[in-house]
């Protein structure tokens, strides 16, 4: 069975201490199916960190393993499911770290130095073991106060690439994490004796890493709103929608790697002309959206900056313009 969250939240007695310590929380996720970076309950909306081993490296920062080596892509390899681009059944085609023995498991630890503080959201995806297993997640808090959550009887029965087993286990703790370990104990009669695990992540929730950057020019339903939410991590799921703009019209996307703000149809261009999406027609609601994952490769701390521009014969040169939007890869 799979068990629910846990929560505690701890206060001082004030008449014992004279004082009251900030409210702490923690909260072990329920293990969930994964096949992709959008199945996380991580929140991504602030610095989030996601290791996919599709480089064939552990080279996010802060992190080490206790042992443990990348697998690359083969017959018996278990990477999530979309590592490849596309949700088929099969992570073959994607890397994944493996250890032996699974009883022993994998622990990461996170290094505060490195990384400033300790995340307060972290976890993985275990993706393979035995053919059955009872496999066991653990984290510590800063105190080093041990949580740990069990789900039993999980498995394929095969050591091929199959996804269809794949589960997230993760914690959360205003604390901060000093490390997570996985480990899978092989039930009577399975075969195996090692573990995989894909989709290292961990999160500081926090400031969005979007920026509403204003200087929108307004046609006949008022000012545009372009609205952005999501992550900038490789391969995560991202938003963009409009809303308010006139209805049934022809939009285009502009797209910059970094800002112009130049005079443009009465109002601003926010973002450098390097590429253009559209035409997009807005509906009957004057309004569109699209999600998309975001492309690997870009180097931390690269900005990117996003308006649309609408058909609209009641803005004041024939075009209106949503705001600016800015985001910042982590």
């Amino acid at each position: 069975m799979i068990p629910q969250p846990q929560r505690l939240t701890l206060t001082f007695a004030a008449a014992l201490f004279g004082w009251q310590a900030d409210l702490l929380a923690y909260q072990l996720f329920t293990p969930s199916p994964y096949l992709q970076c959008a199945d996380s309950p991580l929140d991504q909306s602030g610095v989030f960190y996601l290791e996919d081993f599709e480089d064939g490296f552990l080279n996010v920062p802060g992190v080490v393993a206790s042992v443990g080596s990348v697998a690359g892509p083969g017959i018996i390899t278990d990477s999530v499911d979309h590592d490849d681009g596309a949700i088929d059944g099969d992570g073959g085609d994607g890397s994944s770290f493996f250890a032996v023995p699974g009883s022993v498991g994998i622990t990461f630890t996170f290094d505060s130095t490195a990384l400033g503080e300790l995340p307060t959201q972290a976890g993985l995806v275990w993706t393979d073991g035995a053919t059955i297993n009872d496999v066991t997640f653990t984290a510590w808090d800063s105190n080093n106060v041990a949580h740990t959550t069990t789900l039993t009887g999980i498995g394929d029965d095969d050591f091929a690439s199959g996804t269809s087993e794949d589960v997230f286990f993760g914690f959360e703790s205003s604390l901060g994490i000093s490390a997570i370990r996985i480990q899978c104990v092989r039930v009577e009669g399975a075969a195996g004796n090692g573990i995989e695990i894909d989709h290292l992540q961990f999160a500081f929730p926090g400031p969005s890493v979007w920026t509403d950057l204003g200087l929108g020019l307004a046609g006949t339903s008022g000012v545009p709103v372009l609205a952005a939410s999501g992550s900038l991590r490789g391969g995560c799921p991202f938003n963009l929608s409009l809303t308010s703009a006139r209805p049934n019209a022809t939009s285009f996307l502009i797209v910059g790697l970094s800002p112009l703000n130049a005079p443009f149809k009465g109002g601003t261009m926010v973002p450098s002309f390097d590429a253009l999406v559209g035409p997009i027609p807005t509906g009957p609601l004057g309004e569109w959206s699209a999600n998309a994952n975001w492309a690997r490769g870009l180097p931390q701390g690269t900005p990117i900056y996003f308006q649309t521009w609408i058909a609209d014969g009641a803005a004041v040169q024939g075009l209106a313009a949503t705001n600016g939007v800015e985001g910042i890869t982590p």
